[in-house]
């Protein structure tokens, strides 16, 4: 799906494999716009790529070919086969954008796009096991509130953290409620040991948000907190318990399974990440995203905490506000993202519509709920669209008058729809039981929308 992806939208593209020479992986790059092949494709020994920034020479002469072809301001895209993790590691973002100037994104492995900017944002954050984490909340939350634009979209953010870091962490909320303008709510870790009794043998974490979260649901979640890898596989390393210290206490390791059967539960489309610690933790998150890339569509994003904040605002920018790319910033953060993100969309004129002003709105200091939002007839929220056309108002009226639950069983089937548009290889069969879900998805989604 990446390559019909990179084809119908002339993709400035870099393709990444692995094969073996011998006994020794090598490094397999292609350049392309869109199904247009730029010269020949690169081998490069695995060895020769090593720890550096710098790029070998064959592969540095592809991306000069590539910039010089790729339409002015238009990002560069990277395509990384399913089995060249070894070259998924690679920092190519930092890298190419420094050669370039360019912004640099990875290709999604499935068709469909499950996420649209919204009037209100929810994200959960759970940060945990690193004493970087005041740091990183601070960069991930002063990241968020500027990435809006005046005062759009109304951001809920529930922040979980374990008992030893709470208190440190509660007067920098605080104050980013005071200067940012964004909900931010700290939940008390005495409530997770409900929650996982009634989750079993789910991570005590895990269990922790989608209880309070249950029937709602969040839009996005963002794990501050170590990796770990083994195997050849990657999972997050998490603090045995939300009610002990920290990292002290020791860790339980989420592998991709349960992340993947977390986030569908609670609706997630955005799956956002800063790896902490040292850099042998953090290649565990890379490689966990590696693989949570064929098997789950949406924004995936990864914070590399050395590149520049307004790097990671700009890109939320890009996934809140819906305005597409900016040109004269580019990203260089690990990122999977539909191309139809990075352009505007019409969801952005129904978002910032003439009719809406900032104190129109609500107060910021408290959580949001239904009854904070505007009274009185706000056309751009309710009128019916014009001619029977779909419009990014009517998409938001349909999204402010639902309920929370109705809009969680909504997005769990756009993102069981989405991922039905798998890159993954399928048998007669698979496809046989894929159009039968089709079927059943649209019948349920007849059901649960108004």
């Amino acid at each position: 799906m990446a390559m019909m992806l990179r084809n119908e939208n002339d993709l400035a593209t870099l393709r990444c494999g692995v094969r073996l020479s011998g006994d020794a992986p090598v490094i397999v790059t292609q350049a392309y716009i869109g199904a247009e092949v730029l010269g020949p494709e690169v081998l490069t020994p695995l060895s020769a790529m090593g720890g550096s920034h710098d790029l070998p020479e064959r592969i540095g002469a592809q991306v000069v070919a590539l910039d010089a072809e790729a339409a002015p301001g238009a990002p560069l895209w990277l395509q990384t086969d399913r089995n060249a993790l070894l070259a998924a590691l690679y920092p190519w973002e930092a890298v190419l954008a420094a050669r370039t100037g360019r912004s640099v994104l990875r290709i999604p492995n499935f068709l469909k796009n499950p996420w649209r900017p919204k009037l209100r944002f929810r994200l959960a954050i759970c940060a945990t096991g690193s004493p970087d984490l005041h740091a990183a909340l601070s960069r991930t939350l002063t990241a968020l509130g500027t990435a809006r634009r005046d005062m759009l979209p109304l951001i809920e953010i529930t922040v979980f953290a374990d008992a030893g870091s709470r208190a440190s962490l509660s007067g920098l909320v605080d104050d980013l409620v005071r200067t940012k303008g964004v909900a931010i709510t700290l939940p008390d870790p005495d409530d997770s040991s409900e929650a996982a009794v009634a989750h079993g043998p789910l991570n005590p974490w895990l269990a922790w948000i989608a209880t309070h979260h249950a029937g709602a649901g969040v839009d996005a979640v963002q794990f501050l907190c170590p990796g770990f890898s083994a195997g050849g596989r990657g999972a997050l390393a998490l603090t045995q318990s939300p009610l002990g210290r920290g990292a002290a206490d020791g860790v339980d390791f989420v592998e991709i399974d349960a992340l993947a059967a977390f986030y569908d539960r609670l609706g997630c489309a955005i799956m956002g990440f800063t790896p902490l610690g040292a850099a042998t933790r953090t290649e565990g998150i890379h490689r966990l995203v590696h693989e949570l890339a064929w098997l789950r569509p949406g924004p995936i994003l990864i914070d590399d905490t050395d590149r520049p904040m307004d790097m990671l605002a700009a890109l939320w920018r890009t996934l809140l506000v819906g305005e597409g790319l900016d040109a004269s910033a580019p990203l260089a953060l690990p990122c999977y993202l539909h191309p139809a993100l990075t352009v505007a969309s019409d969801a952005t004129e129904a978002l910032y519509a003439p009719d809406v002003t900032g104190d129109r709105i609500l107060s910021f200091g408290a959580p949001m709920t239904d009854r904070a939002l505007p009274k009185g007839q706000i056309k751009w929220l309710f009128d019916p669209p014009e001619g029977g056309r779909t419009t990014g108002s009517a998409r938001f009226s349909d999204e402010v008058r639902r309920s929370p639950a109705d809009a969680l069983k909504g997005r769990i089937l756009d993102g069981q729809r989405a991922r039905l548009s798998s890159a993954t290889p399928r048998s007669d069969l698979d496809q046989a039981r894929d159009r039968g879900a089709q079927a059943a998805l649209d019948f349920l989604e007849k059901v649960i929308k108004p």
